[in-house]
């Protein structure tokens, strides 16, 4: 599962002809890029399109998400801190992520430097820090 974000959509452009590999996105900017691969299985949530961040959201895009096993979700955010977690400006994208954590086996946070000690509006959800993997983070 890819969520909606600028850095998150990279991981469309490095799944390109990886393989046979099933996509569940709430993204237009993620299937803007994966719809040109023919390896690339896509599934969109659905839901109430939010132009500003480019994704649908809303009880559309949460049954959907609720229906679905992930092995991985791949998230963005406006802004992480260690003792806040990720935070996002809108209510909407908040519950998305909340969704899709409930529904993975593994979550990883893709964000570039200029979102870390920064706080959104809302709190999504909390981090800890893998620490085999350094400053790699998963979302709890």
């Amino acid at each position: 599962m890819i969520e909606a974000g600028t850095a998150t959509v990279l991981m469309a452009k490095y799944l390109a002809g990886k393989g046979d590999i099933p996509i569940v996105t709430n993204s237009t900017l993620v299937f803007s890029y994966a719809w040109r691969c023919p390896n690339l299985q896509i599934t969109m949530t659905g839901g109430e399109f939010r132009g500003f961040t480019e994704c649908p959201v809303g009880p559309i895009a949460l049954e959907t998400i609720v229906r679905l096993n992930v092995r991985l979700a791949v998230a963005g955010t406006d802004g992480f801190t260690r003792e806040r977690g990720m935070t996002t400006h809108f209510i909407e994208e908040a519950e998305i992520l909340k969704a899709m954590k409930v529904h993975v086996e593994t979550a990883v946070l893709v964000a570039d430097s200029s979102k870390y000690d920064q706080t959104g509006f809302i709190k999504s959800l909390l981090l800890h820090q893998d620490t085999a993997y350094g400053n790699c983070w998963r979302f709890t």
